[in-house]
């Protein structure tokens, strides 16, 4: 299981709104850092509730299993989530 954040994430993007480009993977905003907008994605989910296991943010995110985990071990390196069990 994977304990949620310690600290509060906000619950909505603070930058301005960028137009959109049609040619952007995934209809991702022009501009925008794909990797941190599926990070702070999972950071929203994951301050819903205390724990987390991998299957519960991949069928909450569709994210790939993969990415989710990268992103998650990233996220403990920094302090932000911790590893239980």
């Amino acid at each position: 299981m994977i304990r949620s954040p310690s600290r509060p994430c906000g619950s909505g993007p603070t930058t301005m709104p960028m137009a959109d480009d049609p040619d952007a993977p995934d209809d991702h905003p022009s501009g925008s850092i794909r990797a941190i907008s599926r990070a702070l994605q999972i950071l929203r989910i994951m301050n819903t509730q205390p724990t987390w296991s991998l299957h519960g943010l991949h069928l909450q995110t569709a994210l790939p299993k993969s990415t989710i985990f990268r992103i998650l071990h990233t996220l403990q390196l920094e302090g932000y989530v911790r590893l239980e069990g």
